[in-house]
């Protein structure tokens, strides 16, 4: 006989031995305890990405849900989700424990932008961060040269190229010098961010 069998709660089971005239003859007993469903998994987190082209599908890393022994709700906003390597939702459903799960998202059609797509696996959710590449650089500025002779090489003080996700475009130049380390040159070429760059001319 099962007295219980919610959750939490203990399962007493009476087994009764009758004889072969069918009279009881014996009774054992056993009681147990029914694990607490619990559907609230450990945290986890997205490592989140920058650079990223314009308008592109980029998807997260794997995540591995734990910490739960009975199907817990996931659900997801900017974006969709893929359980097991399965195929890719965006309306609710569940997870169960050990399920892996990635989320993919549009990435923004604007430089330097961000994009978020939130996943929520029974009541505790991370985010998953895009941002896209931006070739622009901040503001910058050289010390002008005054009181200059005539037909005399100058060359500026360095600027540091700086706040921006991807290699851009350097041109109308008479000198540059990347990091230091690059020979000075009148070519169009690239810079990437941290990078430093002087220019020379003759007066």
């Amino acid at each position: 006989m099962v007295t219980s069998d919610q959750s939490g709660d203990d399962i007493r089971v009476v087994v009764t031995a009758t004889n072969a005239a069918g009279s009881a003859s014996a009774n054992s007993a056993e009681t147990s305890a029914v694990a607490a469903q619990d559907t609230t998994p450990s945290a986890f987190s997205f490592t989140d990405v920058t650079a990223q082209e314009l308008s592109a599908l980029v998807e997260s890393d794997a995540i591995t849900v734990s910490g739960i022994n009975w199907p817990a709700a996931i659900s997801v906003t900017g974006g969709e989700y893929q359980r097991n390597g399965g195929a890719w939702a965006a309306s609710p459903g569940t997870v169960a424990n050990g399920d892996t799960v990635k989320v993919r998202q549009t990435t923004s059609g604007s430089q330097g932008t961000n994009t978020d797509t939130v996943l929520t696996i029974g009541g505790v959710s991370d985010t998953f961060r895009s941002t896209t590449k931006d070739t622009v650089p901040a503001a910058f500025s050289f010390t002008d040269a005054t009181n200059a002779t005539r037909s005399t090489v100058y060359e500026s003080d360095a600027i540091t190229v700086s706040v921006f996700f991807a290699d851009t475009a350097i041109s109308d130049i008479y000198g540059v010098s990347q990091l230091g380390a690059v020979a000075l040159t009148s070519t169009p070429g690239t810079v990437a961010n941290g990078h430093s760059v002087k220019v020379r001319g003759t007066s």
